[in-house]
């Protein structure tokens, strides 16, 4: 249906591919970035000697990327995984996140 009705607007139009090929590339990134994101965490909680009260505000998190859209999902699922995983408070994840960027 979709490729019939593509075809009758504008058989030149690379508009749908082009959508399909970016949504693809974010969830690519985002898979990227949500396995970072834990990576990161497991690796600072084995650090610290206290299993029971982890001080998140040593974590510290240097991104090297230009791509806002990268920087933006890295923030956002840095954010959530503390407050949804970790059970921060959200001002102490926002003070995390904040360092990061």
């Amino acid at each position: 249906m979709t490729q019939s009705l593509e075809t009758k607007l504008d058989p030149e139009d690379k508009f749908y591919k082009l959508k399909s090929d970016n949504v693809k590339q974010m969830q690519q990134q985002y898979l990227l970035v949500f396995s970072t994101v834990q990576d990161i965490l497991e690796e600072f909680i084995e650090t610290q000697t206290e299993k029971d009260n982890i001080d998140f505000s040593l974590l510290d998190v240097q991104i090297e990327d230009s791509d806002p859209l990268l920087i933006t999902m890295l923030t956002t699922e840095l954010l959530r995984v503390l407050i949804d995983t970790h059970n921060v408070d959200f001002y102490e994840a926002a003070k995390v996140v904040s360092k990061t960027v």
